[in-house]
């Protein structure tokens, strides 16, 4: 069994489904969240990511990302993310554009804390310039904003406490593709991999020079990454025994198997195959309480959620099972990374979680 020291996972991540209404509102989530990604599940809408370090703590107008788009942070917006409560977020009649809160549309939002300040200089190559961000070390999750120097080799805190082992990489001041590092792909592989683009592994030194350590990550001088006196952002996680981790696996082709253990009660999974192009995919057990997850979003791609009669993943007590041959996560013998997040199996407190 998975020992943790995060006995309840709604404290610091949970995946919330909710329908519009096109009126201000408060959104339940379990926590006061630093991150929150959005998806409208029934239309055609991009996938956007609020955090509050580009927003200054969700106190003004909210801007956002699309982890299916390379363009810049949106223009403020004054009616989408309004705020945060400790058990969740506000939005307001989002008129402007219908992303997160259109009238009769379903939803899906998941959600990260993080919560402790932390701000300096980066290090490493070239002229040291500012970061901030905010942390957390008991779920050891870390969003953290710099300033590119333009030259590579330069080292930027992430304040985990361990080694990242999934960073998401955006450059906010130009539209450029974001950057995804993965620990088992290596920072040598991870150089064509972004959370909006399909291709797979390739080695594109420019992006990072090293692989991080518990203390730093290091990125080349590639515009998405490393540009001088440009603001580049970062989300950054870090395997946590019975809470979240990510790793790597092999595809079988068929629609038994393979099972991956994580050690604890899967809540949310993202998966991308790594060896070759395909689409990134994101399954939760908001939007499917029960196994067979048949509900499938593309973090990639603004199209509609697929709600068929395939049968996707069993996310279980200690991992998931693929139950499905689709490309996107099983084919056989290609290679995939994955980031998931769930509930301890037993905590500090000792009390097992049930099957699902």
């Amino acid at each position: 069994m998975a020992y943790t020291t995060v006995n309840k996972s709604t404290d610091f991540f949970s995946p919330t489904i909710y329908t519009g209404n096109a009126t201000a509102r408060t959104i339940t989530t379990g926590q006061q969240p630093d991150l929150i990604y959005i998806k409208q599940r029934n239309t055609t809408r991009p996938n956007v990511i609020y955090d509050s370090i580009q927003n200054s703590g969700f106190t003004g107008n909210s801007s956002y990302l699309q982890t299916d788009s390379a363009a810049q942070p949106s223009s403020d917006q004054s009616d989408q993310i309004t705020g945060t409560v400790s058990t969740g977020f506000t939005m307001g009649t989002d008129t402007s554009s219908d992303q997160i809160n259109h009238s009769g549309s379903t939803a899906v939002s998941w959600t990260w804390k993080a919560g402790s300040a932390v701000s300096g200089n980066t290090s490493g190559s070239g002229t040291a310039k500012a970061y901030s961000g905010t942390t957390n070390a008991t779920s050891k999750f870390s969003i953290i904003k710099w300033v590119g120097n333009g030259t590579s080799g330069q080292s930027i805190p992430h304040h985990l406490g361990s080694k990242p082992d999934m960073i998401w990489i955006k450059n906010l001041s130009r539209g450029t593709d974001w950057s995804c590092y993965q620990s088992a792909v290596g920072y040598s592989n991870s150089g064509n991999l972004g959370i909006n683009i399909t291709s797979g592994q390739g080695a594109q030194a420019q992006f990072y020079t090293a692989e991080p350590t518990s203390t730093v990550f290091t990125v080349g001088n590639a515009t998405g990454v490393n540009v001088s006196d440009e603001n580049l952002i970062a989300y950054c996680w870090s395997n946590n025994a019975g809470y979240q981790k990510s790793g790597i696996y092999l595809g079988t082709g068929n629609a038994k198997g393979p099972f991956i253990y994580t050690g604890f009660k899967v809540q949310a999974v993202i998966i991308k195959k790594y060896s070759g192009a395909a689409n990134w995919t994101r399954f939760d057990t908001a939007r499917d309480p029960y196994n067979v997850t048949q509900k499938v979003l593309l973090p990639d791609n603004s199209a509609a959620e697929t709600d068929g009669s395939a049968k996707y993943l069993d996310l279980l007590s200690n991992g998931f099972v693929i139950k499905n041959d689709n490309g996107n996560f099983n084919t056989d013998e290609q290679k995939y990374l994955y980031l998931a997040f769930g509930q301890t199996i037993v905590g500090t407190n000792n009390i097992p979680a049930n099957a699902r």
